[in-house]
């Protein structure tokens, strides 16, 4: 499990900090049956070994969605009726309602969920979660503490690279792939290369030759980018810092270099690349003419 995650919960407990409404976040596929267990467990120090080991009905409640059988309004209505109705077992321990998945629900349903959230009934607690939180309303995320849950499995990549393939995408199978340290070896010959291209472009156009292919164009082609968007901001930026080049490296190009031409070019070869009748290997050819052409 994320230890982000349990040093949040920690912290909102040893400082008596809670909240009466938490969305739990994280990519797609990623279990969050044990993030929430902790959660119940720490905030009513409960002692529950699975989800399923949970007795919902009196103290806990639970309405859970998925692609196929999305919440309905009514459901939530009559969740939400039960945790009203409710009488506490302890005074010490809180309700809590758990909205699993609650990005599967259809709109009239969240917007009937609005008034709760915004004036939850005493000593309760709604703890939401989301494999996809860009389907959540904002309305709904602006009421709650969002905590965004990590896969462990991804953080051994170095920070700054991590931070690079999280921005590309936030599906854990993806990250799981480009997780390799063949891959961060291949973004760390690309920016050599790129460097070294301002006195010949020979080697970067072997690399991409050689190591371009349809299955890394993604990460490696935005890396690109990234890396001469960098080289772009510090010639018109006095001052800027990179997090892949070092200062001497930053003032390698001259001001004077098409750098928005190439991250042009670079950006409509991954938006063709997305059509199923591209041809990669002349398209790829093409891609590198083009940038040769720049560097004439």
């Amino acid at each position: 499990m994320d230890n982000y995650y349990f040093d949040i919960i920690k912290n909102i407990i040893d400082q008596n900090k809670l909240s009466q409404v938490y969305l739990l976040s994280s990519s797609p596929n990623l279990d969050l049956n044990k993030y929430i267990v902790y959660f119940v467990n720490k905030i009513n120090n409960e002692n529950f070994d699975s989800l399923k080991s949970i007795k919902f009905g009196e103290l806990y409640f639970l309405v859970e969605g998925n692609k196929k059988n999305s919440i309905k309004k009514d459901e939530l209505a009559e969740a939400c009726k039960d945790v009203i109705e409710s009488s506490l077992t302890s005074n010490k321990k809180y309700k809590i309602l758990i909205l699993k998945n609650i990005e599967n629900s259809s709109i009239s349903s969240l917007n009937a969920m609005l008034k709760f959230l915004e004036e939850p009934p005493r000593n309760t607690i709604i703890l939401m979660t989301t494999n996809n939180k860009n389907k959540v309303l904002k309305t709904i995320k602006s009421r709650a503490f969002e905590i965004k849950i990590t896969n462990k499995s991804i953080t051994k990549i170095d920070n700054k690279y991590l931070e690079f393939f999280c921005q590309i995408s936030d599906n854990e199978e993806f990250l799981k792939q480009i997780n390799q340290d063949e891959n961060v070896k291949l973004l760390d010959s690309l920016k050599k290369n790129i460097l070294k291209a301002n006195d010949d472009f020979t080697d970067l156009s072997l690399f991409l030759y050689e190591s371009l292919n349809d299955e890394n164009y993604l990460f490696l082609i935005k890396f690109l980018v990234h890396i001469y968007k960098e080289l772009y901001l510090s010639n018109v930026n006095i001052g800027y810092s990179s997090r892949f080049l070092n200062a001497k490296e930053l003032k390698i190009y001259n001001v004077t270099f098409p750098f928005l031409k190439i991250i042009y070019v670079a950006e409509q070869f991954l938006k063709d690349a997305a059509n199923t009748s591209f041809n990669f290997k002349l398209q790829k050819a093409a891609f590198i003419a083009k940038l040769e052409e720049y560097y004439e």
